[in-house]
């Protein structure tokens, strides 16, 4: 945030990197989701969608909010008028406290309709509380206060001051684990699937320290003020500034346990009616192949790394739903998909609108700019399927193309058994 407008940036191609400047002036700004800001203005929680560049209200039947958390069109925040903490999914709001009127002290963290928070207890120290969306659990009961939790994926790590000293600290749903024991103060952890980043006052100056699950890494050894760091599937962002607070930089790397550097990024800035654009995906120049496990649902993203576009649906429930969902182009593109059985060696089938071609290349969509979220058959019972693994492709080329010179090509495959 700068000079009251949000800035959003986006990972380039070939390392050049882009920042946009949105149309919005926030009073705080909260959480990014989905290509979705949470944001605060004028005492109101607001939604700002970055690819529709349009701005909606959160309802809520409460005051207004603190602290708001987002996750999947979900919300959690802490009113400090009754110091509750409230999870707001559709039109139903809850309260989620432990003990009736103690002050909670920090944010709450949501995800995958879970709560973390931090609230005061009997013995007068703030604990970590987790709501799984059915019982509360309390993490810890020590004699010393923790707080500022962050969930993910039903884990869950916080700073815990522990003998005077800022530790941190990581649950892994069964056991705690304590992730620093130092002579310095270490603060606000961050958590992405297992692995968390935090801020430590090492030697006097602000550092930034990455866990893997098992080594700490220090990502920065300077004399910058680096603070507040957040990570996202191996990506880790962070706020410094001089020691005269003069400047502000936001930096971001890309997780490498073999490195303990970082780098910061190039930027140029866009005007806002580029957003949408820059937020298409760029038609495939050179050779891309990607392959990755089976997802229920498409990750729709402008990455192509990032993407994955052929989803399965529920198969381990025993419904398989194939579905295809891609991020909108820059210019026209022809998609091609295709599946290969275990049972039929040598043999692929690819699909357009008319059903299953064997060994016939026939595009699925061509022509195509418009971004795509659907199902190819409906949901189809596993049991009706014959046991083996199932390969999908997906593969896209620009309009025309009759080679794969210039491709992405999407891979992910899935087992039948009985």
């Amino acid at each position: 945030q700068k000079g009251n407008y949000i800035y959003f940036w986006k990972k380039g191609y070939s390392g050049f990197n882009t920042v946009f400047k949105t149309t919005i002036t926030p009073d705080y700004l909260y959480d990014l989701n989905d290509y979705k800001i949470l944001y605060k203005y004028e005492g109101k929680i607001y939604l700002y969608d970055v690819r529709l560049k349009t701005s909606s209200q959160i309802s809520l039947s409460t005051p207004t909010a603190n602290y708001p958390s987002y996750d999947n069109n979900e919300l959690a925040y802490v009113l400090y008028s009754d110091h509750n903490t409230y999870f707001l999914s559709g039109n139903t709001t809850k309260i989620i406290n432990h003990f009736d009127n103690q002050y909670n002290y920090s944010a709450p963290s949501l995800h995958n309709r879970k709560i973390a928070w931090a609230e005061k207890a009997d013995n007068g120290y703030y604990q970590i509380f987790y709501w799984d969306n059915d019982k509360i659990i309390q993490i810890t009961n020590t004699d010393y206060s923790n707080v500022f939790p962050s969930l993910y994926n039903g884990k869950i790590t916080w700073q815990g001051r522990k003998k005077g000293v800022n530790q941190i600290f990581y649950w892994d749903g069964n056991n705690i684990i304590q992730i620093t024991n130092t002579d310095y103060n270490n603060y606000r952890p961050k958590l992405y699937d297992g692995k968390i980043v935090w801020y430590g006052n090492k030697n006097g100056h602000n550092q930034i320290f990455y866990w893997d699950g098992s080594v700490i890494k220090q990502l920065t050894n300077n004399t910058l003020e680096s603070k507040n760091p957040d990570i996202y599937n191996g990506r880790i962002v962070w706020l410094a500034y001089n020691s005269d607070k003069v400047y502000r930089d936001i930096y971001t790397c890309t997780v490498d346990i073999s490195e303990e550097s970082s780098s910061s990024s190039s930027t140029t800035t866009i005007e806002p009616n580029d957003i949408f654009e820059n937020l298409k995906m760029s038609v495939p120049s050179g050779q891309h192949r990607y392959t990755y496990l089976p997802v229920k649902n498409p990750v729709i993203y402008f990455d192509s790394e990032s993407a994955k576009p052929f989803a399965v649906g529920n198969v381990l429930e025993g419904t398989l739903n194939l579905k295809v969902g891609l991020e909108a182009f820059q210019a026209p593109v022809d998609i091609y998909l295709a599946i290969s059985y275990s049972g039929l060696p040598g043999d692929i089938f690819l699909i357009d609108s008319n059903g299953l071609h064997k060994n016939t290349i026939v595009p699925w969509k061509t022509n195509q700019t418009n971004l795509i979220n659907e199902s190819l058959f409906g949901d189809i019972n596993t049991a009706d399927l014959p046991e083996g693994t199932y390969t999908l492709y997906l593969l896209v080329v620009p309009t025309g193309a009759t080679d794969m010179n210039n491709s992405y090509l999407w891979i992910t495959n899935f087992n039948i058994t009985h």
